[in-house]
């Protein structure tokens, strides 16, 4: 998993000052531990870190559809549709949430 500055998608759209606005992106859980909790677990220490280090809100985003449902799942629908982004029926979401924020 990681944190960053929000990618050129998320502040292309978001269109607004995002230097307190942090990027969680890139969770990757190997295949063999999938669907143990591991990628929740290290989602809210991540939620848990930012919080403790008064980060006000943070983004996401995503083009891959199974991981759109993740996040769907986790933080309820996106805030910005990009329709048809990468092509037909293949769309960009991006979330942007406030600090505290339990999943």
């Amino acid at each position: 998993m990681e944190c960053g500055a929000a990618n050129e998608i998320i502040q292309q759209t978001i269109k607004e000052e995002l230097f307190n606005c942090l990027e969680i992106g890139t969770v990757f859980v190997h295949p063999d531990y999938q669907n143990r909790g591991i990628g929740t677990m290290l989602l809210q220490k991540m939620l848990l870190t930012l919080e403790n280090r008064r980060v006000p809100s943070f983004c996401l985003d995503s083009g891959y559809k199974q991981a759109q449902m993740i996040w769907q799942k986790k933080f309820g629908q996106p805030d910005f549709v990009l329709e048809n982004y990468w092509g037909a029926n293949s769309h960009h979401m991006i979330w942007k949430r406030t600090l505290p924020f339990r999943i």
